[in-house]
């Protein structure tokens, strides 16, 4: 005579309920685990590498590209790149003065000697107004004699001393041929014209090197630097 079987013994009699095979059975509950939660996932089948996924691949140092280093930046080009213009020395200061167009004076003036501060305070215009103006009635001896003076130390003298001291020598050039031409009447014209102008100008380049500025004779042999 058979045993009857307990509905809540989980199924004939010596079956676990607790094995895998009982739980796809209709009304059976997997056993509860400690705490109450449902039994966690079995873990993943491992690889035969050991791992349960591959590593991510890493970047190797070919797959960045490094920096651009100095040699890829040319540097900006020097004052030397950029000629002077036509009929103007590197050192020498801007024809039309210190106004709205032109550039600051240069640090310095290459004299025979080498570069010569250039200055413009209150006794570098003093003798430079002294070479123009006395050149009116003395001619070329004034610029001459501050030239040789005062020439060495400071840029801003010797620049307009010479200035003068050609321009004095234009205008005994424009008296040689005016002289020349008296012969034929032009000549006592030119003469009178190349007296007033040779006043006008040196009294306007008297004003300006008063201001500190190095001015420039419309009508100039510049025969000596």
């Amino acid at each position: 005579m058979t045993e009857p079987r307990d509905p809540a013994a989980g199924g004939a009699a010596g079956e676990d309920p607790t094995s895998s095979e009982s739980y796809g059975d209709p009304g059976r509950v997997p056993p509860a685990t400690p705490g109450g939660f449902p039994p966690a996932p079995p873990p993943p089948a491992e690889q035969p590498g050991g791992a349960a996924y591959p590593p991510p691949p890493v970047p190797g140092p070919e797959a960045y590209s490094p920096p651009p280093g100095p040699e890829a930046y040319s540097p900006p080009p020097g004052p030397e790149a950029y000629p002077p213009p036509p009929g103007q020395h590197p050192y020498a200061p801007n024809p039309y003065g210190p106004g709205p167009q032109g550039a600051p004076p240069p640090a310095g003036y290459a004299g025979a000697g080498g570069p010569v501060p250039w200055r413009a305070g209150p006794e570098d215009t003093t003798w430079a107004v002294l070479a123009h103006v006395l050149g009116i009635f003395f001619s070329f001896i004034p610029p001459l004699v501050v030239l040789l003076a005062k020439g060495k130390s400071s840029g801003f003298v010797r620049d307009q001393a010479v200035e003068a001291l050609n321009f004095q020598i234009t205008v005994i050039l424009a008296y040689i041929v005016s002289a020349i031409l008296i012969i034929l009447v032009i000549g006592l014209i030119m003469i009178f014209f190349v007296g007033i102008a040779s006043v006008i100008l040196a009294i306007i380049a008297t004003i300006a090197a008063g201001r500190g500025e190095a001015y420039r004779y419309p009508v100039n042999l510049r025969m000596i630097h």
